[in-house]
């Protein structure tokens, strides 16, 4: 077979494809510096003032201020895929660190090492509860108003795990 030959307006659409490719990835480095700003402002702020201060900057939704951290800390990972838009990134960057499976929250019978005393008792949690608690811990988040109580549960569930 011959090559065929590829008229000089198509050279010109292929050349101009390729500069918007390369814009295109432009964007997503760009966007990961803006991730590594964050996470450098992140180290910088209090604990579970974080997500305060981005909305207080009124920059863009806390969600997007975690997805340009997860680009900056996979940027390896975007350097060697070359993705063309953020949302490819996000999928590669899933794709590369796929989250365990979530075990589904259940609340056992205490050992009996763990029985409560005549002065406790156990709090069973369904599903929604226990999701709640969690994500207000994964956020350093808790309510100044149960700050007492969270460190009281911590420290029976601490002597209740030795």
């Amino acid at each position: 077979m011959e090559a065929t030959e590829v008229p000089d307006e198509w050279e010109q659409v292929k050349s101009e494809w390729d500069k918007t490719n390369q814009l295109a990835y432009l964007a997503v480095e760009q966007a990961a510096k803006v991730g590594q700003m964050l996470i450098n402002l992140k180290g910088d702020t209090k604990p579970g003032k974080f997500q305060e201060e981005v909305k207080r900057a009124a920059l863009f939704e806390y969600r997007t201020a975690a997805n340009l951290m997860a680009l900056a800390k996979n940027k390896d990972l975007l350097e060697r895929e070359k993705p063309e838009s953020q949302r490819e990134a996000l999928k590669l960057i899933r794709e590369a660190n796929p989250k365990p499976k979530k075990k589904t929250a259940s609340v056992s019978a205490p050992k009996a090492s763990t029985v409560p005393d005549e002065n406790e008792t156990v709090l069973r949690l369904d599903q929604t509860e226990f999701k709640l608690i969690l994500e207000c811990l994964q956020t350093e988040a808790v309510p100044v108003e149960l700050k007492d109580n969270f460190k009281k549960a911590l420290d029976i569930i601490r002597r209740a795990k030795k």
